[in-house]
């Protein structure tokens, strides 16, 4: 039954390759709010606001500058990971190209470039609904249990990836579409669109499954007031709920924040499982990742101080610095060696070369 859903799921994104490129800079302004003490002065300044709003300000912009300056390509079925320090522009890369970077009362931010999909050029207004963006924090419903929150993420978000998988299991059935070799046979698609018509959930089920929440589908999710599964099991269920959509792009911010190393590999191994399974495109970004970690990801992007300084294939990330000085020693996980680069404190600089200690 599982190897009948992953063939079908295949299918759902019909296309062999599918990039996003990227040309994009975020500009910031510091915006200087007023003091809201009332007084006489105040009134008569709302007063000339209403007549001049050109003149008379209600804030002082400072000068704005350069945050962020970023190119490159997002490519299907890749598993992308964002790795840099603090402030290094990580989270404001991912909001800029999801569309979702909002100024502040303290900063107004303006995003120019070009977001490219597939040749198809867009505003970046209009990316919101192309990309699948998972927040760092855990907002669910304490009194719903897991199986009920997944069939409610269901209900709102994967009507239709359900009327595909009925209409795909029903045309191999009876057209008789050819399987690979080592495929399920025919009975096993007729006891899956069984299942589907009597289970219009079975994609959110299949997901927790993926994630490993197969065994608490009947556990409540609790909160700070109630007891319920545990931090590492809500933060796979709020990957299940971005997952579900499965849309073209997911991205996915501070994966590993508050989660232990054991947590944070199963939930990269099921990302980069639905990544090749349905050849979206998925980029996450982490604060130093473990090597076992490091090691599921199939691309890199390294950022500092808003810049991209590496921008390829993961076995490529260590031989690039490695030739301009910048040497490995052994035992050092890449994501320390990486993190290491960014910091004067760890580096030894020498005549002929530099070295991470």
């Amino acid at each position: 039954m599982f190897k009948a859903l992953n063939i079908l799921l295949t299918r759902y994104w019909s296309a062999d390759d599918y990039n996003v490129e990227y040309d994009i800079t975020v500009t910031s302004k510091a915006l200087q709010a007023e003091d809201v003490t009332p007084s006489v002065w105040k009134s008569t300044l709302d007063v000339l606001r209403l007549l001049d709003p050109s003149r008379y300000l209600g804030r002082q912009s400072q000068k704005t500058q350069s945050i962020l300056e970023a190119r490159g390509v997002l490519k299907s079925g890749r598993l992308t990971l964002i790795l840099g320090s603090a402030g290094s522009g990580r989270s404001l890369l991912l909001r800029a190209l999801s569309g979702r970077l909002k100024s502040s009362s303290q900063h107004a931010y303006h995003v120019d470039g070009d977001v490219i999909f597939n040749g198809e050029k867009k505003r970046f207004q209009a990316c919101v609904n192309d990309f699948t963006w998972i927040r760092q924090n855990d907002v669910h419903e304490p009194f719903l249990t897991v199986g009920e929150t997944s069939e409610f993420a269901c209900m709102c978000l994967a009507r239709d990836i359900v009327e595909f998988l009925q209409r795909e299991v029903r045309c191999i059935i009876e057209q008789g579409v050819c399987i690979e070799d080592g495929g399920p046979p025919t009975e096993v698609f007729e006891n899956l669109e069984k299942l589907l018509l009597r289970d219009e959930y079975i994609w959110g089920h299949f997901v927790l499954n993926v994630l490993g929440l197969g065994d608490s589908m009947d556990t409540l999710v609790g909160g700070n007031m109630m007891r319920g599964i545990s931090g590492g099991q809500r933060r796979r269920l709020s990957v299940m709920e971005g997952l579900v959509p499965l849309r073209r792009v997911i991205m996915m911010d501070d994966v590993n924040i508050g989660l232990d190393s054991t947590t944070t590999y199963d939930v990269t191994r099921a990302l980069k499982f639905v990544c090749k399974m349905v050849h979206t495109v998925i980029a996450v970004s982490m604060l130093q990742p473990q090597a076992e970690v490091f090691d599921l990801f199939d691309d890199v992007i390294f950022m500092e101080s808003g810049q991209v300084l590496f921008h390829g294939p993961k076995d490529d990330v260590i031989p690039f610095f490695e030739s301009f000085g910048f040497l490995k020693r052994p035992g050092v996980d890449p994501a320390t060696f990486l993190s290491d680069l960014c910091n004067p404190g760890m580096m030894h600089v020498g005549v002929s070369s530099l070295v991470i200690v």
